[in-house]
């Protein structure tokens, strides 16, 4: 079931500015509780996963690693970064963790740009990184 790699440079994330609105409704710990929705959501479904699996003989799932890095003026000591003089946060969400936000229904701000992981700020924080079983391709 594992679809496990290396993290590569070129690996893209959605950049995200956070305003101080989106955090006063609460979009920050929406995010944090993308990772428990998951696991509650895999205890239930994993052994269902396995017998579909045996049943069909190919895989029904894979395994994907969300991420969700964060930077703030805090956090970067950079005063020059445009996206910090705007947002109060930015965050950066993977494929896997873009994907997982749809599947909760999460509303997402607009996405800003794309960048790759070799592109993302040096100092950034981890809000969530775990992996995720998700229907396979």
């Amino acid at each position: 079931m594992s679809n496990k790699r290396q993290a590569d440079a070129d690996d893209q994330f959605a950049v995200l500015g956070i305003s101080t609105e989106d955090t006063l409704r609460g979009f920050e710990m929406a995010v944090v509780n993308l990772g428990i929705n998951a696991t509650m959501e895999l205890s239930s479904l994993a052994p269902k996963l396995r017998q579909l699996a045996r049943v069909l003989r190919r895989p029904v799932a894979r395994e994907r690693l969300v991420e969700v890095y964060f930077a703030a003026n805090f956090l970067t000591g950079r005063t020059d970064d445009p996206l910090l003089k705007k947002f109060s946060t930015v965050y950066y969400m993977n494929k896997a963790a873009f994907d997982l936000s749809r599947h909760f229904g999460l509303t997402l701000p607009k996405v800003l740009k794309v960048a790759k992981r070799s592109e993302l700020p040096r100092n950034i924080g981890n809000v969530l990184v775990f992996p995720w079983i998700s229907r396979a391709a």
